[in-house]
């Protein structure tokens, strides 16, 4: 009997110390686990949502840099007041070049706008059909900021291959 009281007891003394482990050093340390799981997941969470802004930022970020590269391109073309006398001689020269006659180039007044001055300039000439588009390509080549704002063609004569054109021309420049 004594042998079996002691094995009671050790058996009893050995549970007893396993239902202490548990209570004492399994189950807090099974919450912090629990806990520790939740606050991964969110960190997960966050790390997820962030990677995605991140994304949609690095994107917008390229965007910007190619529209920083595309001003400055664009305000390359726009020439300083102080070219604008060479802009109007490229013109003349390309007006000669066609061989267009009664040449009148008439500077109107600039207007502003935001980043830009806009400066009109009044033409008139005559010349053929093919002498005016060899012109108008050749201010295609002309490297700053231009448009055509206005061309009007006019056959002078019926029989005649000469034809009569007035055009406004927008030379863009730089605000100053």
């Amino acid at each position: 009997m004594k042998l079996w009281t002691e094995q009671t007891i050790t058996i009893a003394s050995a549970v007893g110390i396993v239902c202490l482990f548990i209570v004492l050093v399994y189950l807090p340390q099974r919450r912090n686990l629990e806990e520790l799981e939740i606050q991964i997941e969110a960190q997960q969470e966050r790390l997820a949502q962030a990677k995605e802004k991140s994304s949609d930022l690095i994107a917008l970020n390229k965007r910007v840099e190619h529209l920083r590269i595309a001003v400055a391109d664009f305000n390359k073309r726009l020439p300083d007041r102080s070219e604008l006398g060479a802009i109007l001689e490229q013109i003349v020269a390309k007006l000669r070049s066609a061989e267009l006659v009664s040449q009148e180039i008439r500077p109107q007044s600039p207007s502003s706008r935001e980043r830009y001055s806009e400066l009109p300039i009044s033409m008139s000439f005559r010349g053929s059909f093919r002498d005016i588009c060899v012109f108008l390509a050749s201010i295609e080549e002309i490297t700053h900021l231009t448009q055509v704002e206005v061309l009007r063609m006019v056959r002078q004569d019926l029989d005649g291959p000469m034809i009569e054109a007035k055009m406004i021309l927008n030379v863009y420049c730089s605000r100053s």
